[in-house]
């Protein structure tokens, strides 16, 4: 999902780097019609680009990506598809799975997401600059702005985690709709017991 999708900023301010290939149609035209029917099914415009990756999340992003290595600059909604994980997948469960990220952009909740990176970047990036580098060492005078910093910034974060989770559970429900409640349950417990056996 979008929350943790593996990115690393870049130089050029505003792009984040992702680690994949990004297909054109020309060059999956099979990949790119199933995309299409199924972004149909789900009552949202297809995305603007295919990433196929090496990470182990799907998720879908609507901000500037450069995909590397080959330095590509992605811009509109992009689907990033795991080969890791397709591969442990069904078609059914593979609809399942897609449908969910789909149905981010259904609710154009990746573009609010992402309204909300320079936001977070910015507050803590102020933050910072009131406590420096070692809080052991910050100023007597700074404790209650670096307080109050710290209070703001953890109350945004529990109120941003409450409307992502609620988009979650819509996203699941789009999900449910595509192809059913007992095939998405079967796709995301098989995809969390990957991810499981990977971190171990």
């Amino acid at each position: 999902d979008l929350h943790s999708f593996p990115t690393r900023r870049s130089s050029d301010l505003g792009n984040y780097e992702i680690l994949g290939m990004p297909l054109a149609p020309a060059q999956a035209p099979g990949l790119w019609c199933y995309a299409r029917e199924l972004a149909a099914r789900v009552g949202t415009e297809p995305p603007d680009n295919i990433v196929l990756g090496m990470s182990e999340s799907f998720y879908v992003n609507s901000a500037s990506l450069r995909a590397m290595p080959a330095a590509q600059l992605l811009t509109g909604r992009t689907l990033h598809l795991p080969l890791t994980y397709l591969c442990l997948l069904g078609r059914d469960e593979t609809d399942a799975i897609v449908a969910h990220e789909l149905g981010h952009f259904l609710g154009e909740d990746s573009a609010y997401s992402m309204r909300f990176l320079p936001l977070y970047a910015s507050m803590e990036h102020a933050l910072h600059s009131v406590v420096g580098d070692d809080e052991d060492q910050a100023a007597l005078g700074s404790i209650p702005a670096a307080v109050f910093g710290l209070y703001l910034l953890e109350s945004f974060h529990g109120a941003v985690s409450h409307w992502d989770r609620v988009r979650e559970l819509q996203a699941d429900a789009v999900s449910a709709r595509v192809t059913s409640p007992e095939t998405a349950a079967r796709a995301i417990t098989k995809i969390g017991r990957a991810s499981c056996r990977e971190r171990v």
